[in-house]
């Protein structure tokens, strides 16, 4: 067994990889004859369409990534957790705050990630729908405050008057570019890391571990056939907390891995495709398969660790440009020509980004010498 310990380049690596299954995996679930993934809900068929798909050779590439690319997420989460205490536990000089303070600077950075892409994609929302609004601004407020993931999804027809015109007059779910659902996710893991697990030990990380997976397995158990707690719990932090955990955990107490585990995991993880508990822990599985990665050398190393420092604004602007070219697809318009021009012109705008972020940064900076973002 080999010790994991990522260093920098390492963790660019993973990253790279993860969001080029995610901006692959948002591209590829929205073509006609693609395999629906089981991300928020578990549907057995869905394995079973995926397998028909790929024993009639029909676009393979894209069927594997519109079904496993949303895996890409619990890699970032594993990455987050590992992050998080290498910089506020291990180093050195570990900046020290309070509780407040450490949430609102991770606000900000979100913030100041997110509001560049919020206004690209107002003026291209408006474009697509000829100039109507087709959101609300309640629904932009509760991205913004990180707690869109909270609202229920549907009316309620039952319970007392008080309570369903309460429930029934709240803004549903919506979600605006998708992926950006993901921001309210790992808010509510900063905000859980540091109330209950900073510095605290393993109890507290396996307790909440635990609960976490007994939430999800009582979820699954209860045979709901619209699986609407599970898809509530998948959403927040219940439903994500497994692999930020063994980030955390890999990074105070080491994790051993080596190829042959490595490999165990992942026909562990084909095979977890199969029943609704065991998929529970296919996230895990997904990442400890994906961990020998970090020995990749030569070209595909540079070229996903550059990815890797792209990789929270391409999650920003990926669903931006995603909308025109699916559009396109959906007039006719080639496959895989499409998937060419929204990773091309993704790329591209990704890199206009970071030069409006960093420009904004250094002007920050200047008036707010003490605020780090």
């Amino acid at each position: 067994m080999q010790k994991i310990e990522l260093k920098l380049n390492d963790t660019q690596l993973l990253k790279g990889f993860g969001i080029l299954c995610i901006v692959l995996h948002n591209f590829c679930h929205w073509l006609p004859k693609c395999a629906l993934e089981n991300e928020y809900t578990f549907h057995l068929k869905r394995t079973f369409v995926l397998l028909d798909f790929l024993k009639n050779g029909e676009h393979i590439f894209l069927n594997l990534f519109s079904y496993f690319g949303h895996y890409g997420v619990p890699l970032f989460l594993f990455l987050s957790g590992y992050g998080l205490v290498r910089k506020y536990e291990q180093q050195p000089h570990s900046p020290s705050s309070t509780a407040l303070s450490f949430i609102w600077h991770q606000a900000c950075k979100l913030w100041h990630l997110l509001w560049p892409g919020l206004l690209l994609w107002f003026f291209s929302d408006l474009y697509l729908h000829d100039w109507h609004w087709t959101h609300t601004w309640q629904h932009v407020v509760l991205l913004v405050g990180f707690v869109g993931n909270f609202l229920v999804g549907q009316d309620i027809a039952v319970g007392p008057e008080w309570l369903r015109h309460f429930v029934n007059s709240l803004p549903k779910r919506d979600l605006l570019m998708g992926p950006w659902w993901f921001f309210s996710l790992i808010m509510q893991l900063y905000i859980v890391y540091r109330l209950l697990l900073y510095r605290r030990g393993k109890l507290p990380l396996i307790l909440i571990t635990t609960g976490c997976l007994a939430l999800l397995t009582f979820s699954v158990l209860i045979h709901d056939r619209h699986q609407d707690l599970l898809c509530f719990l998948r959403y927040n932090f219940v439903g994500s907390f497994l692999p930020f955990a063994m980030g955390i955990w890999a990074a105070r107490y080491a994790l051993y891995v080596d190829q042959k585990l490595s490999l165990l995991a992942l026909c562990l993880f084909v095979a977890s495709c199969f029943h609704s508990v065991a998929w529970l822990f296919s996230p895990l599985l997904f990442v400890i398969s994906c961990l020998p990665m970090v020995s990749a050398k030569g070209a595909v190393r540079l070229v996903l660790e550059e990815i890797g420092r792209l990789s929270a604004i391409l999650f920003v602007v990926h669903p931006i440009v995603r909308a025109y070219f699916i559009l396109y697809i959906n007039q006719g318009g080639h496959w895989y020509a499409g998937l060419f021009g929204y990773l091309l012109i993704t790329f591209a705008l990704a890199l206009v980004y970071r030069h409006v972020l960093t420009h904004t940064d250094r002007q920050w900076r200047r008036f707010h010498p003490t605020t780090p973002f």
